[in-house]
């Protein structure tokens, strides 16, 4: 009588499991749809000064505020040039204008350009 009630219960929870898993919703494959996104445009800033340091080992730029002490540091390692053809030609006490974006805490010059 133990066997019989055993193998009863045993099929009926069989049945559920198998109910459960045919009942469950197989994901269907849907096509995606790709949507291109649109190229994000770059926010830039302009910031004119004069050259205070320029570290050639480093590719870095200072650029300081005329008459004062204050200024920006700059990373030109992709930096492209307008009136100078690279990075050693640029000179302290030299006015331009850095075109940069910020990107995780870090001003990347993006075009420097030589002021008159």
């Amino acid at each position: 009588m133990k066997k019989y009630r055993s193998l009863i219960i045993t099929v009926i929870v069989s049945i559920c499991f198998m109910g459960v898993c045919l009942a469950a919703d197989k994901p269907e494959k849907t096509q995606q749809i790709t949507q291109e996104k649109p190229k994000e445009e770059r926010k830039t800033s302009l910031y004119h000064g004069v050259v205070g340091r320029v570290k050639l080992k480093a590719k870095t730029l200072e650029v300081l505020k005329e008459n004062m002490d204050i200024g920006l540091l700059f990373d030109a390692s992709q930096a492209k040039f307008s009136g100078y053809k690279r990075l050693r030609d640029v000179k302290v006490k030299d006015k331009v204008t850095v075109e940069y974006d910020v990107k995780t805490g870090k001003n990347i010059a993006l075009v420097i350009t030589k002021e008159k």
